[in-house]
């Protein structure tokens, strides 16, 4: 039998045969099913699997039921079935590319970020491309985005706001009292 694309027709058979979902049927004149890949998917009465659209994750390769990428993921045309997360240190701006870029001084990403956050104010972000903040020693503060921490100045004292959070800001020492250059106390 004549059969149009994306069915078939077994040897010596009359009757053309609908290629299933999930699967390619590249030739109309023989019974060849391929399944598709990861990345890709099928409707029914296809001759090359489609692959998934750039930003979107196809779980299943028998519908077209496609899952949006979430900020700080991404998936390109083709590629595995599933949405890839953005590296720690980095961000990535777009669901439908693998460009990222490295989070500068003053700035850290966790991960699966579509942007990089800004340093928190008691913390401090050194190196490009952090994955973490660090907490400001006793006698030193920051206000957030900053690549080291400021010594307290003098006549002031920094203490730690909490745990794991550094002085967000110096505080004047009390009056009769007095300290020098980055001091957690004043006496």
């Amino acid at each position: 039998a004549l059969c149009t694309p994306g069915s078939y027709s077994a040897a010596g058979s009359m009757k053309c045969t609908p290629c299933p979902a999930g699967f390619a049927c590249p030739q109309t004149d023989a019974s060849l099913e391929t399944e598709c890949v990861a990345g890709t998917y099928s409707l029914g009465l296809q001759q090359r699997c489609t692959p998934c659209p750039a930003g979107y994750a196809c779980p299943e390769p028998d519908t077209a039921n496609f899952v949006a990428c979430t900020p700080g993921t991404f998936h390109v045309s083709g590629g595995t079935g599933n949405c890839t997360s953005c590296a720690a240190g980095k961000a990535c701006p777009a669901v439908d590319s693998d460009f990222s870029v490295d989070c500068e001084a003053g700035y850290y990403s966790i991960g699966e970020q579509s942007s990089c956050t800004l340093c928190e104010p008691g913390k401090y972000c050194p190196i490009p491309g952090d994955a973490t903040s660090l907490a400001c020693a006793d006698g030193y503060f920051s206000l957030g985005g900053q690549t080291l921490c400021t010594k307290c100045p003098i006549g002031h004292f920094c203490v730690n706001a909490a745990e794991g959070i550094g002085a967000t800001e110096p505080t004047i020492c009390p009056a009769g009292t007095h300290s020098v250059e980055a001091r957690d106390s004043c006496a």
